[in-house]
């Protein structure tokens, strides 16, 4: 039955013309009907038999091309009670769909079209029927789509038949827009007299899915992403997030010029790869534990540990691990920090401090000695002669000691002033080198 319904619906070609001259026809002959029957005696108790209203096609034909097809497939197949139901219930079906559907014959013609095919591409029912399918392509394949059609039944390759693909779609108003399309090709098995055979006739049906809001969403999600990573990569500290099996999931630039390696050598990687001293071979037994267990030793934490670069040098991070749940997965997240410049300033600060330490000791240990002895003098020290010898003078000459004992003697200083004017002469020259 469905091969004669395709057969009726192909055949039948219904234009506002032929409407037209079917509606003038009518209404000529229901006007010779309406002049005999004035000029003829009234008839008296005649009876007149109700026929079905399906027996003969409508004298002027629905104001919708598709109930007049309907009709008229009906009547030419003599279709009444369940057939009639049935017919009507798969066209219900069909116009019932969200998505548009149209079914087209071997040459491109549509046959088909529903009413979420009228509302989405703007063309009316009348406007697509017996027109071809190109109408709706978009991009360059409004041209080409015939040449697509007869190299598929002439060589039998499908290169869009019996798939679902991206493509360009255009409205009556001219604007495109992206679609999912898929095409099949029907297999009609019913013959006219209800036997199986395969009709010559080869009939298409395309599903159009609108992807305009799918591709919006797409984009949104696209820039979300973008502006994540913009904001991890503006960190200045080194940024990892990997899942349950240690594979690193994200990175960022920082920890790019870090450790050396690119973002596609990281992506898909264990983070071993960045742990130094024992704890890359050791690393996926500390994750194992931790899932098994949920006893945490460095998640929640930030712990001194050695890390290595791509190079092989290792050297001294602060590591910190948070753990976040994301559509019921566990993920790592693991924020670093070098420490090569902290402990180069650690190690200055703490040599300062011990040569400050050390300066100030033997000064202060130097004068402690000084004053506990009564003449002031460090074991070892000679008590100086009470007149100094000879200076040279700017004149060059020079004086003879003074034979007389009666030569004023040089003053004596106490044990203190001289202790003091030693403890001036270790420590002043030592100051002035720990100026930075």
């Amino acid at each position: 039955m469905i091969t004669r319904i395709k057969k009726k619906i192909r055949d039948s070609s219904f234009s506002r013309s032929s409407s037209s001259t079917d509606t003038t026809t009518a209404a000529g002959i229901a006007s010779k009907t309406g002049d005999s029957q004035k000029n003829s005696p009234p008839a008296e108790n005649v009876h007149v038999e109700q026929e079905d209203p399906l027996s003969h096609p409508p004298a002027v034909p629905p104001t919708n091309l598709r109930e007049s097809m309907l009709s008229h497939v009906a009547h030419d197949l003599q279709l009444t009670g369940e057939d009639l139901f049935q017919l009507r219930r798969i066209r219900a079906t069909v116009d019932a769909a969200f998505d548009p559907m149209f079914t087209i014959d071997s040459t491109g013609r549509i046959v088909m079209a529903n009413n979420a095919a009228t509302a989405q591409f703007g063309y009316t029912y009348d406007e697509f029927i017996g027109s071809n399918i190109s109408i709706i392509c978009g991009g360059g394949h409004r041209d080409r789509h015939d040449e697509y059609m007869q190299r598929y039944l002439k060589t039998g390759v499908a290169h869009i038949i019996g798939k679902v693909r991206e493509v360009p779609a255009r409205r009556k108003d001219g604007t495109e827009f992206p679609v999912s399309l898929g095409v099949s090709e029907m297999k009609m098995q019913e013959g006219e007299d209800g036997e199986s055979s395969v009709t010559q006739e080869r009939y298409f049906c395309a599903y159009v899915r609108d992807l305009t809001e799918q591709k919006r969403q797409e984009k949104e999600i696209l820039n979300s992403k973008a502006l994540l990573q913009a904001l991890i990569d503006s960190s200045f500290d080194p940024m990892f997030a990997i899942n349950e099996h240690s594979i690193i999931t994200v990175v960022n630039q920082a920890a790019v010029s870090l450790f050396g390696w690119t973002k596609e050598e990281f992506l898909g990687n264990d983070i071993s790869m960045i742990c130094g001293g024992g704890h890359s071979r050791r690393h996926a037994g500390y994750i194992q534990r931790y899932l098994e267990t949920g006893q945490a030793r460095m998640i929640g934490r930030r712990r001194q540990v050695p890390a290595r670069r791509k190079d092989g040098s290792e050297f001294e991070i602060d590591l910190g691990i948070k753990e976040v749940t994301v559509g019921g997965k566990k993920i790592f997240t693991a924020f670093a920090r070098d420490l090569t410049k902290h402990l180069q300033d650690q190690q200055t600060m703490l040599n300062q401090e011990h040569f400050l330490q050390d300066a100030f000791f033997c000064s202060s240990k130097r004068k402690e000695l000084i004053d506990d002895k009564s003449d002031g003098l460090l074991p070892g020290e000679v008590t100086p002669p009470l007149t100094p010898p000879p200076t040279p003078l700017s004149t060059g000459k020079t004086f003879a000691r003074p034979s007389s004992p009666l030569s004023p003697p040089r003053p004596m200083r106490s044990p203190r002033q001289r202790s003091v004017s030693l403890g001036k002469h270790l420590v002043s020259p030592n100051m002035e080198d720990l100026s930075i």
